[in-house]
């Protein structure tokens, strides 16, 4: 499905999502409000929180409202850098997966 598509992330989360974690990368771009969004709706059950075209304060608070709903995962971009700051936040906040 494509990553802006709600109804296509909610019916394959229903479908596969008590064995697996459907991880919502750019359909949640790390928002806060997209987030408790598609938890309401069922369309995920894991995010990847990094700084993608936003703020640290916005990451921060996306991750703010994710820890409390799922799974949460600590991401850089993909080979953006080999900067040891992720592994910080990752381990400050206590992120299930790096």
């Amino acid at each position: 499905m494509a990553e802006d598509a709600p109804h296509g992330m909610e019916t394959f989360t229903r479908a596969v999502g008590s064995t697996i974690e459907v991880i919502g990368d750019d359909f949640l771009v790390t928002s806060a409000k997209r987030i408790q969004a598609a938890a309401s709706a069922g369309q995920c059950n894991a995010v990847l929180i990094n700084q993608s075209g936003g703020t640290m304060t916005e990451s921060i608070q996306a991750w703010d409202v994710a820890k409390r709903l799922w799974c949460t995962i600590v991401s850089a971009r993909s080979g953006e850098t080999e900067d040891v700051m992720i592994a910080h936040f990752a381990t400050g906040w206590n992120a299930g997966q790096l």
